[in-house]
């Protein structure tokens, strides 16, 4: 390429890493042994902060919206099928984030970590997971991933609703005990958010 081009070229290998071991369990060992053999091969292995260092920047690129979905476009994710998942996620996540400003309160002081909001973020994040609408739009147990969009939601209201009116030992339990159905995201931090 960078003979064809008369310079020094950059080649970006963009991977889906979610395929890696999870559909495709010796990804991560063929992988390793792509980047190991790059260098003998006179390949010099870096990453895109590297490439911007030695120069390696072309012009701005005005990419249109699109999706690797159906269609190329949002429907797979956001068409009529589906509607009824759309309302619900901007509905849960409304909710969510109103209660989570509140619970980490309007202060300047940085607030302490807050296992209840983290939770409800954390329900929130499984309510919103593309999977549901793709499972409905593909038809791949779709009542399935229905029932789990809203199990979540259940729960992302649940836990809010007790917190929102002052239930707090309540909303603690009822944290405890969603997370311990599904603790995904131990990192997971409601002071993150941008307030």
């Amino acid at each position: 390429e960078s003979e064809r081009i008369g310079r020094p070229a950059h080649v970006v290998a963009a991977f889906d890493t979610e395929l890696f071991g999870h559909w495709w369990y010796e990804g991560p060992a063929w992988l390793e042994r792509v980047l190991r053999a790059l260098p003998e091969a006179g390949v010099r292995v870096g990453t895109l902060s590297d490439a911007a260092a030695d120069g390696l920047v072309g012009s701005a690129v005005e990419l249109p919206p699109s999706s690797w979905g159906s269609g190329k476009d949002w429907q797979v994710w956001a068409g009529d099928q589906v509607a009824d998942l759309v309302r619900l996620n901007n509905e849960v996540v409304d909710t969510a984030l109103t209660t989570v400003d509140k619970a980490l309160g309007e202060t300047d002081a940085p607030p302490a970590r807050n296992f209840v909001a983290d939770q409800i973020l954390r329900e929130t994040l499984l309510t919103v997971s593309s999977d549901w609408p793709f499972m409905v739009s593909k038809d791949s147990a779709a009542d399935y991933a229905r029932y789990r969009a809203h199990l979540h939601a259940h729960a992302t209201r649940e836990i809010a609703d007790a917190l929102a009116t002052g239930r707090g030992e309540h909303a603690q339990r009822l944290a405890g005990a969603w997370n311990r159905a599904d603790g995904l995201f131990g990192a997971l931090d409601a002071r993150r958010l941008p307030r």
